[in-house]
């Protein structure tokens, strides 16, 4: 299981987990500050360290950096197992969306922008996705696989509408 993330020496928080199951796939997302007066505001390039205890240490990871991001409510955080998850966006917010299907080769999600989707690790598919909004509106990402996925997804609202992905 994951236990902790590190950005440029600073401590991540997880934002969700699609579940609590230690030797289970997860999909997960988790966030560091990298604003104004913050540890991170002017790096460029810097190490990522993942912790992990035990379990199935396979993993994807797609690190965004959402200019002047801030964490919406825990409630507009959703997990869980399914072919579909929903969430609401926030009027100029974001969407980010991750996605682990073990056993299955193929599949995408319809509704949101894919930034990442290949056949991963110990036999699992990992997708990243995101979505911008300039209005409040709720999205459902659908998966087209033939097993049910694993997902986690969070709203964030901005303060501009630049989303850069590294």
């Amino acid at each position: 299981m994951l236990n902790a993330v590190t950005v440029g020496g600073v401590p991540a928080r997880r934002l969700v987990r699609s579940n609590e199951v230690p030797d289970s796939a997860n999909s997960e997302i988790w966030m560091v500050s990298a604003g104004s007066g913050d540890a991170l505001e002017n790096t460029i390039s810097v190490d990522i360290a993942f912790t992990f205890d035990g379990g199935n240490p396979s993993i994807t990871t797609q690190v965004y950096r959402v200019i002047g991001a801030s964490e919406i409510p825990a409630v507009s955080a959703a997990a869980g197992r399914d072919f579909s998850i929903s969430i609401t966006i926030p009027n100029k917010g974001v969407a980010l969306i991750s996605l682990i299907a073990t056993g299955t080769i193929s599949g995408s999600l319809s509704n949101v922008t894919e930034d990442f989707n290949a056949l991963c690790g110990k036999n699992f598919l990992g997708i990243h996705a995101s979505k911008n909004s300039t209005f409040r509106q709720s999205v459902t990402a659908r998966f087209s696989g033939s097993a049910t996925a694993a997902f986690a997804a969070v709203a964030l609202r901005r303060a501009n509408s630049r989303l850069s992905k590294s």
